[in-house]
């Protein structure tokens, strides 16, 4: 791809670190404030679209260009795209965006760069800049309503206080990490926000998708579903020198890993051992014996035959929630 001249959105100065987690899908629309948009969001010429990325390649330094396009073929690029209108994110100085920002794109109908949007599928293209290739590489549709009225993305209610807002700072399980970077949570993993504001301003942690990621006054956030996207929002209270103000944190749920935990690696022969019978996520286990000849199995126990390596495959059912398990045990048989 040829460097790309036309860049239009002003540049914004790189603030905080990368997100703690990244995620398999690069990008998710978002309100003009950072909390997601449930589901494919719609829109019509001259509206701009909200998003935010993950999986910010660490190299190519030069970072990743965005722009509108008609939907390729199954692993191709587009051959039909605005790439005049496209957006740089990166580090660099001079990108339209830095990583961790809220990005925006102004749509259109298509028309000037020979699409039509209102017929075609169209939607919003990430790729390494100059070519490159990287894990950030995708197309994600959105719908096109040519003259009718979109949802909108909501803009940031203004403070009634002349103040500045108080900005806090944010760990994820003990890690430093900045407002508006999409992460990932899976399912029952918790993860723990903690938070201190420079001006001394009380701070409370609020969920807008509390049926998916309930958080806790503490700041704990449990996935309750193994897919779909939540948003945690940490809230500084205004104080006497600073404005009231809110940081998105958005997230991207996705399965739960599925494990067995518990089993001794030992036994002695002649010597029965009890097998764990449920997997993390209370599932029943059932074992095969690969090695009759050094241990024997009944339902969930083995008994030592003779000094070896007495080797199980475990198996569990799965859900919407998490992949079946199946897997290896392996237990040393000593005399």
């Amino acid at each position: 791809m040829k460097r790309l001249l036309a860049l239009t959105v002003a540049a914004t100065a790189f603030v905080g670190v990368a997100p703690v987690h990244a995620v398999d899908s690069p990008l998710m629309f978002t309100e003009s404030t950072g909390a997601p948009i449930s589901g494919t969001p719609t829109y019509k010429a001259g509206d701009t679209a909200y998003f935010v990325i993950a999986h910010f390649p660490a190299a190519p330094a030069e970072g990743v260009y965005i722009f509108q396009a008609v939907q390729p073929a199954a692993g191709a690029k587009p051959t039909t795209e605005n790439q005049s209108g496209a957006i740089w994110v990166s580090t660099q100085a001079g990108a339209s965006f830095a990583p961790t920002s809220i990005l925006s794109l102004k749509i259109d109908n298509g028309n000037k760069w020979g699409a039509d949007c209102a017929h075609q599928q169209c939607g919003i293209w990430v790729e390494g800049a100059h070519g490159t290739t990287s894990a950030a590489q995708q197309f994600v549709p959105f719908t096109f309503a040519a003259g009718a009225t979109p949802a909108p993305s909501a803009s940031p209610t203004p403070t009634a206080a002349a103040l500045p807002k108080d900005v806090a700072a944010v760990t994820i399980n003990g890690m430093a990490t900045s407002a508006n970077g999409l992460g990932t949570i899976h399912y029952r993993e918790v993860l723990t926000f903690a938070a201190t504001s420079p001006a001394g301003a009380v701070i409370s942690y609020k969920s807008y998708t509390p049926t998916l990621c309930p958080v806790t006054a503490t700041g704990e956030v449990t996935a309750l579903k193994g897919d779909g996207q939540c948003d945690i929002a940490v809230v500084s209270a205004a104080t006497a020198t600073t404005s009231a103000s809110e940081s998105h944190f958005p997230f991207q749920v996705v399965a739960g890993a599925q494990s067995l935990t518990g089993n001794k690696s030992v036994a002695k022969v002649k010597k029965f051992l009890g097998l764990v019978t449920e997997t993390n996520f209370g599932e029943k286990v059932t074992y095969k014996n690969t090695t009759p000849k050094i241990c024997g199995l009944k339902a969930s126990a083995i008994v030592g035959l003779k000094a070896g390596s007495c080797v199980l495959t475990a198996t569990a059912m799965g859900s919407s929630n998490y992949p079946a398990l199946n897997t290896k045990v392996v237990i040393k048989i000593s005399k």
